[in-house]
């Protein structure tokens, strides 16, 4: 909408952010984080993706249903591009981190839709 400069009504999009400048080049870091969804939730920011316990679509595994245990799972994908070492046992300061912004994002957005 801001590249045609399109008129968007205030909290019409509510899971929408404007990333024109990454786009345009002028700021090389873009977003700071990605939900995934695939049945459940993953985060991704940076290297790490938090993937929410419960069943999930598991897209490297031929689009699987598999079920992910509790606290979730921890994945670094500098490391580990595979995702084959769960790293939530090991990283749990992180998985704590990962967790906590995906329910932010989830009752940010929440709030908004409850608002329009």
């Amino acid at each position: 909408a801001s590249l045609v400069g399109a008129d968007v009504p205030e909290g019409s999009l509510p899971d929408s952010l404007n990333h024109l400048d990454a786009l345009l080049g002028k700021d090389s870091v873009g977003r700071t984080h990605l939900i995934h969804e695939g049945k459940g939730l993953a985060l991704r920011q940076g290297a790490w993706k938090y993937v929410t316990s419960g069943k999930v679509r598991n897209g490297l595994n031929r689009g699987e249903d598999v079920k992910v245990p509790t606290p979730g799972q921890l994945f670094d994908l500098q490391l580990d591009p595979g995702e084959k070492t769960d790293l939530a046992t090991s990283k749990p300061q992180q998985l704590q981190e990962m967790q906590a912004l995906l329910t932010k994002i989830k009752q940010s957005s929440e709030r908004k839709l409850r608002e329009k």
